[in-house]
């Protein structure tokens, strides 16, 4: 297996890889594509494992509703579903795991460059979609000191 990647369970292989932008998936990230099965984990994780900031993160993890470009759209579902190919693969000779994720790690570094390209029109939705956000530029916790709850 290769670390830090979970196996696909049959209904990820069955999903389709179009990715959902969600805002403040990760405290410290603004936004970020995710398939649907990917968000429900991401919500039960903080449950279990951030309950003192929970109540927090799960009112400000929300679908952004801005158009997404087509392009970035496009670069995402690519990302992902190459990252799902490459967790398929767990058991595969490492040469093939390593090709595949080198096919991953550009479709992502594709996604980022035109990410960047898009990040003033997400500053600009987050402030309409996000009113009374905590988000400073760097973290939905800017006076708080999150806590490290540790992993179970």
């Amino acid at each position: 297996m290769i670390e830090g990647i979970r196996p696909p369970t049959a209904e990820d292989m069955r999903e389709p890889m179009i990715a959902v932008f969600v805002w403040h998936a990760h405290h410290d990230i603004l936004f970020e594509p995710m398939i649907a099965s990917a968000i429900e984990e991401r919500k039960q994780n903080i449950i279990k494992h951030k309950p003192s900031t929970a109540a927090v993160r799960l009112q400000l993890m929300k679908p952004v509703k801005m158009a997404i470009p087509a392009d970035l759209q496009q670069a995402a579902n690519l990302s992902w579903t190459r990252y799902r190919h490459l967790c398929s693969l767990h058991s595969a000779h490492p040469d093939v795991q390593e090709a595949a994720r080198t096919h991953w790690r550009e479709a992502e570094q594709a996604y980022k460059t035109l990410e960047r390209r898009y990040l003033p029109e997400f500053y600009l939705a987050h402030r309409a979609e996000c009113f009374g956000c905590s988000w400073d530029g760097h973290s939905i916790f800017p006076t708080w000191e999150v806590s490290m709850e540790p992993v179970r």
